[in-house]
């Protein structure tokens, strides 16, 4: 089998996430694939999270049975000749898939006998499984698929773009910082425990650390989290949410809030008609919460002149996307770097990196580099080469839409 790209087709994505995608394989994955038209394709790639995929996947199946197919979802899907990605997608997770279905491949066309790849297994322990089919049939089983997630909206929404021209609209800024001035950068920061953020945070890492679904009531706000799945319950709009979490609390705000845990959390659904459009990814929650936090400043717990590092990959498709966001992370993922200079080596406003910096924090991708290495010298200048004017263009391009 030929060592080129794996051919993948995208199905049950829009536009924007299909963008995003291809982002995504381009850049971090540093071309071991491409998308092309169905008919060209060796693997087949599906987001089984939104509204359309169960139709897609049904017709996928039904078109090309013999053809892998990697399915990304927050939940797992068990289905015959599927390799499964947990979102958000790690980039070596990724690579791991697609070197999975290009093995799948090279033994489907090695095997005259038979060209069903639901008898190819692979033994490393970390490779996604493949089994069985019927989990997605809709007889008496609790399905692969769950079709109540069409209802979930806030849950599946394509995240929102946002431009230099419409982000102070959407996010906020702070008016006490002249962002013009390199030697206020250093004090645009904020204490995170000092918003509702903070409390947000501290119950979402309760609840996962405990594995345990919690309520939290804020005055007149009630959050239900469920860490198995991933999901925030939220009763409120995203208005309320931002004048929340753009207020600095005072000490009687503290006194105002409470936890409840399973038993207490479970009545609030037990025998109720629940909004299902008030499903929220926890992490894409939290991910917006820290940017209407931050406006532009970063986390008092990062020292401002030692580097930050970026854990993984963060999932585009679901994370609201503040300015010059992907060219950000595209830079940390090479190596940590201090604050400033990821601002010189990009050319962009400071406000810039340390929304997306504080985001990323929010929700572990991004923290305090602690290695003798990365403290030891400055990264160099970013040398432009084709394949990085290409994700340059690509970026702009999907700013432009």
């Amino acid at each position: 089998m030929s060592m080129g790209p794996i051919k993948i087709s995208l199905y049950g994505m829009d536009e924007r996430s299909q963008k995003m995608m291809k982002l995504f394989l381009q850049g971090p994955c540093r071309n071991k694939a491409t998308i092309v038209k169905e008919h060209l394709a060796e693997v087949d790639l599906i987001d089984a999270d939104l509204v359309s995929s169960p139709a897609a996947l049904e017709l996928r199946i039904a078109q090309y049975p013999s053809r892998p197919v990697i399915v990304l979802s927050v939940r797992e899907i068990v289905l015959d000749n599927v390799v499964y990605l947990q979102k958000p997608v790690q980039l070596e997770a990724m690579l791991n898939a697609i070197e999975q279905v290009r093995q799948a491949i090279s033994v489907q066309s090695h095997c005259q006998e038979s060209t069903d790849i639901n008898q190819t297994k692979f033994q490393d322990n970390k490779s996604p499984v493949f089994l069985d089919k019927s989990m997605y049939k809709t007889e008496g089983k609790k399905q692969g698929l769950d079709f109540s997630e069409c209802k979930k909206v806030n849950k599946h929404k394509t995240a929102i773009l946002l431009s230099e021209s419409n982000y102070s609209n959407y996010v906020g800024v702070s008016p006490e910082i002249n962002y013009n001035d390199q030697v206020q950068w250093i004090t645009a920061y904020y204490r995170p425990e000092a918003y509702f953020l903070g409390i947000v945070q501290s119950v979402v890492s309760e609840s996962r650390q405990k594995n345990n679904t919690l309520q939290l009531k804020f005055k007149d706000v009630s959050f239900v989290l469920f860490p198995k799945t991933n999901e925030i319950w939220c009763d409120v709009d995203n208005e309320h949410l931002k004048a929340l979490a753009s207020k600095e609390l005072d000490h009687s705000d503290f006194q105002e809030y409470e936890i409840t845990t399973l038993a207490l959390a479970e009545s609030l659904f037990n025998g109720n008609d629940i909004a299902m459009d008030k499903f929220w990814d926890m992490d894409a929650l939290l991910w917006m919460l820290a940017c209407w936090t931050s406006k532009g400043r970063f986390p008092d717990f990062l020292v401002y002149d030692q580097p930050i590092f970026l854990k993984s990959w963060p999932n585009f498709t679901r994370l609201l996307n503040t300015p010059h966001a992907l060219q950000i992370a595209a830079l940390l993922i090479e190596r940590p770097r201090i604050l400033a200079n990821i601002i010189k080596v990009l050319n962009i406003d400071a406000q810039y990196v340390f929304v997306f910096i504080s985001a990323a924090c929010a929700v572990g991708l991004a923290g305090q580099a602690e290695r003798n290495e990365d403290l030891l010298v400055e990264p160099p200048e970013v040398q432009q080469n084709n394949r990085r004017i290409l994700l340059n263009q690509l970026v702009q391009k999907l700013n432009e839409n």
